[in-house]
């Protein structure tokens, strides 16, 4: 009885694992068949009402820390666009200022085939998780190979595979924010000593002020 229950164990393990790691494939297999279980409610219905307007979008996954900025510039650029982002307060206060905006996550297959990919102008992707990352990016591609797709990625060896992958840029926000202290380093050396602390009190007076911002509209940043 033990090495039947051993052998169970080990063989119901070795499947779940397998289950887990094509879990997308598998579920692209079954959706259509299975779709007769699944319930319609409030977020089918905002799957909807955002899919039908969408054409020659911009889909941004994220729009806290990395991404807010970059939703600030799509806003100020006038780009039609479309938000997701896992945290309910984020979508509740971008749905407030009237940024369509879905909840959820990019890993979602179900989510994703209601974005309009094959239609999207850009896609941008602020997430760190890298197999959601490159899923998206192969979708991204198969569905529009002239969709520019920017990702994130947390290293460099994650980046070159992403870069091999055919994304048009990969964002790594350690090294950029290294490369932004550097620039200001410079900017000091370079400046005569009676200036230098001049040029960064009136750097960090315009990072209060822009954080301050930030924090007076909600967004976790």
């Amino acid at each position: 009885i033990s090495t039947i229950i051993l052998l169970s164990t080990i063989l119901t393990m070795a499947i779940s694992s397998l289950l887990i790691t094509k879990s997308n494939h598998l579920y692209q297999f079954f959706s259509e068949s299975l779709r007769f279980f699944e319930r319609t409610g409030r977020y089918w219905e905002d799957y909807h009402a955002i899919e039908k307007k969408m054409s020659h979008h911009v889909i941004l996954f994220g729009a806290h820390r990395v991404g807010y900025p970059i939703l600030e510039r799509l806003t100020k650029l006038e780009h039609e666009m479309i938000v997701v982002d896992y945290d309910p307060m984020v979508i509740k206060k971008l749905r407030e200022q009237s940024v369509p905006a879905l909840y959820g996550d990019m890993g979602d297959p179900e989510l994703v085939d209601h974005l309009n990919l094959e239609h999207a102008a850009m896609v941008i992707s602020t997430t760190h998780d890298f197999l959601d990352t490159q899923a998206i990016l192969n979708k991204s591609r198969s569905k529009n190979n002239k969709t520019i797709v920017f990702v994130t990625a947390t290293t460099v060896q994650e980046a070159l595979l992403l870069y091999n992958e055919d994304a048009d840029y990969v964002l790594l926000p350690h090294r950029l924010s290294g490369e932004y202290l550097a620039e200001i380093i410079s900017s000091i050396k370079e400046s005569a000593p009676k200036t230098t602390r001049g040029t960064l009190l009136h750097r960090k007076e315009k990072h209060i002020a822009e954080l301050t911002r930030l924090l007076k509209k909600e967004i976790p940043a």
